[in-house]
């Protein structure tokens, strides 16, 4: 066990008020967090959790990552508590993220509407130019060479795609970027 200094530094003031704070937004019992500290090899009791909170124990900074991770908060967050900087920092670079996975997905969509207009493209081509494919090429079947190449019958291919351009999160992302009105 840690021994803890008659005076807690200001940072480990912060720490367990933190702990607690962000313990009680995500709902999680003294219990809870204890248990899932000792699923990662520490051996933590409710009444670690308590004493941690209210000032009276140390945590040692293998502690103290697992649980940040147990939380879900940085551990510069914990540490860090009452600065506006910290926090806004935090939401920047969590913002900063939503927009990277949001252009990603764009891009996704994007090569999604091609392929999916080639698909249609090429069986209409086909479909138009059946006799004379069927003069150059009689034993071409498109639908089992993107089958083979897919890995899926081509009404599956298209079926899926058309499914997932009607989604919610598509439709917003597309008029977003311009893809829709």
């Amino acid at each position: 066990m840690i021994d803890a200094s008659p005076t807690p530094s200001a940072a480990d003031q912060r720490f367990a008020a933190e702990v607690k704070k962000v313990r009680e937004r995500r709902s999680m019992s003294q219990e809870l967090v204890a248990e899932l500290m000792r699923e990662r090899g520490f051996r933590f009791h409710q009444a670690t959790i308590y004493k941690i909170e209210n000032g009276s124990r140390r945590v040692t900074v293998g502690e103290a990552e697992a649980l940040s991770q147990v939380l879900g908060a940085s551990l510069s967050f914990l540490i860090a508590s009452g600065s506006e900087d910290v926090y806004a920092d935090h939401v920047v670079k969590l913002a900063v993220r939503l927009v990277e996975q949001h252009e990603e997905l764009a891009t996704v969509i994007d090569e999604i509407l091609l392929l999916e207009s080639s698909l249609v493209e090429a069986r209409r081509k086909v479909s138009d130019d059946r006799a004379a494919s069927d003069e150059l090429y009689p034993d071409l079947d498109v639908d089992g060479v993107i089958a083979a190449v897919s890995g899926l019958p081509v009404e599956d291919v298209v079926a899926d795609l058309r499914r997932r351009r009607q989604s919610p999160g598509y439709s917003a992302i597309a008029r977003s970027h311009g893809f829709m009105d």
